[in-house]
């Protein structure tokens, strides 16, 4: 696959989320400021937009870009609804944004393009994590348990179908493990061997081994972010105590560089 195939970006909006109207604002704002760098087609899947009026509103406020829409079921989480979408695009390659993603810096599609072009790369998102949900429960792998997180992520559409071929999206349990379990998205991609690369910023990919150390999410300043979300932007918020608590969730003995002196 080369830099200038074809490429889907996918943005979701859920109707269930109160502020809805605002997640579509805050993208489109983005996505007109940033020059993606690669030739695209933009979707909008449209989440629980289970009536003519409720999809029309969006309409009107997605009508600034041009895209096509995708009505989806409630049901399913985001996962679910990123997979009922892949159905449906005529592109070899996608990249899914969630509805609280937001695009930082210019050229961030073709900085993800480029690193899924590299030499037995898979699977290429704009951030990762080591946390793991096993305290909870231990359904889900110990720390570390390196995963891409699924506010924003690229892959070839050929490897999506094959690596969700026995996925079914019923509740949050199952998106959850999806993202971070035994037979998460990351490690389905690592087990076929290939490589799966967060990417930040300043175009570079970094191997699991790197994320700790990237700029990225719940790390210091997060100045090296691709893409945005509410995470990210609520670890901004936060004073010293709170972000050394979410960084120690994330990275654990590893998170040296993740808090910076300050607040």
């Amino acid at each position: 696959m080369t830099a200038s195939a074809p490429i889907a970006v996918v943005f979701l909006l859920r109707w269930a989320d109160a502020g809805w109207r605002d997640h579509a604002v805050r993208f489109l704002d983005s996505y007109s400021a940033f020059d993606a760098g690669a030739g695209h087609r933009l979707y909008v899947a449209l989440k629980g937009f289970e009536t003519e009026a409720a999809e029309a509103e969006a309409a009107a406020i997605l009508s600034r870009a041009s895209h096509r829409r995708v009505v989806v079921p409630e049901a399913g989480r985001d996962i679910g609804a990123y997979l009922a979408v892949s159905s449906v695009i005529d592109e070899p390659r996608v990249c899914f944004l969630n509805s609280h993603s937001r695009i930082l810096c210019r050229l961030w599609l073709s900085k993800l393009a480029a690193n899924l072009d590299l030499p037995g790369v898979g699977l290429v998102g704009a951030t990762g994590s080591y946390e793991s949900l096993h305290v909870i429960d231990p359904a889900f792998p110990a720390f570390p348990n390196p995963h891409l997180r699924t506010n924003g992520f690229m892959l070839d559409v050929e490897t999506l179908r094959t690596i969700t071929a026995d996925v079914a999206i019923e509740g949050r349990q199952d998106a959850f493990l999806f993202e971070s379990g035994p037979l998460s998205m990351t490690n389905r991609v690592l087990a076929r061997g290939l490589r799966v690369l967060t990417v930040g910023r300043n175009g570079r990919g970094y191997d699991v081994d790197w994320w700790p150390w990237s700029d990225g999410f719940r790390q210091g300043l997060q100045a090296n972010l691709l893409i945005g979300d509410n995470q990210t932007r609520h670890f901004d918020t936060l004073q010293r105590p709170e972000r050394e608590q979410l960084a120690r969730q994330s990275w654990g003995r590893y998170r040296s560089r993740a808090v910076l002196p300050g607040r």
